[in-house]
């Protein structure tokens, strides 16, 4: 039987199977060695499921999709690509101007903003979407990308969650 581990476990593991072997584990009998062998290998035990909870924590932090539809084609971002904005809203310019700022620094391309251009990001809200707050629809085409939600806080969300792209 092999087993497998990182050099510390492995370290560990392998000092615990020794002293298995040397000593009898009869109480009073190198008690004090038994006890901090026994406290090393609870210790390791506690680190490695401790990472495993807060690995697992952390991806439900995450939303999921509630509904995705796959489709072909790329929507290519590059100079030519514009972000727009329905000029209603005051905090949804703010937004874009953010987004504007975070897409240059990321990729060093300045998208203007309400311009007319072949490819666009459209971002919307439309009040009637059967969506919670912080909900967002994303369609993506060849020609533009348009993120709508039901308020500014979607809206957000949904760029957000497009800057991994860049």
């Amino acid at each position: 039987m092999k087993i497998t581990c990182n050099r510390n476990s492995g370290f560990l593991f392998s000092e615990f199977l020794k002293f298995n072997k040397q000593n009898s584990l009869e109480p009073g009998k190198s008690s004090r060695q038994y006890l901090l062998l026994k406290t090393r290998f609870t210790g390791l035990l506690l680190l490695v499921f401790g990472f495993r909870a807060l690995t697992s924590m952390q991806a439900q932090l995450i939303p999921t999709r509630a509904k995705m539809e796959s489709a072909s084609g790329v929507f290519e971002v590059d100079e030519n690509t514009s972000l727009q904005f329905s000029s209603k809203n005051d905090s949804l310019k703010e937004m874009t101007n953010y987004f504007q700022k975070e897409i240059k620094r990321l990729s060093g391309i300045q998208f203007p903003i309400n311009q007319t251009s072949d490819k666009t990001i459209k971002l919307d809200i439309v009040k009637d979407l059967d969506l919670k707050e912080a909900g967002y629809k994303l369609k993506i085409s060849e020609e533009n990308i348009a993120i709508s939600a039901p308020t500014t806080a979607g809206v957000f969300y949904g760029m957000q969650r497009r800057l991994n792209m860049f």
